[in-house]
């Protein structure tokens, strides 16, 4: 692929999940930072973010989530307490928390399909 093959790459994006703040940061406190590459010019090697920092000691929970980025944040800190046994609590009421509690749910069942959903997805990254 030559030069003009990069206009046809696809972003990815890197997401770290972590459970305290980043260290020596001198940022403001936020729960969700956004990071993009930038050259010794100053120019960016792209429009989008290519590392999405969740840093969960940064977000205060609230009683009702109301917009998608909340819910995720409230999924990535009790994601291991919830159950589709159980019904979900008001904080993930939308269908895409419910799509995302399923889908957990599915991966975890057992070490079988876990390791199968790890290869696919391996497989897919490769491609």
């Amino acid at each position: 692929m030559g030069n003009s093959g990069y206009s046809e790459l696809k972003p990815v994006v890197s997401i770290w999940v972590l459970r305290d703040r980043i260290p020596h940061n001198p940022a403001p406190p936020r729960p969700i930072s956004e990071y993009r590459v930038r050259d010794a010019d100053g120019r960016m090697l792209h429009d989008y973010p290519v590392i999405a920092v969740i840093e969960l000691h940064n977000w205060t929970e609230s009683a009702i989530c109301k917009e998608e980025p909340e819910r995720w944040l409230y999924f990535f800190a009790h994601g291991a307490e919830l159950s589709l046994a159980d019904d979900l609590p008001p904080q993930l009421q939308s269908e895409v928390s419910m799509k995302a509690v399923k889908e957990m749910k599915r991966i975890n069942d057992t070490l079988e399909q876990r390791l199968a959903y790890n290869s696919r997805m391996d497989k897919i990254r490769w491609k």
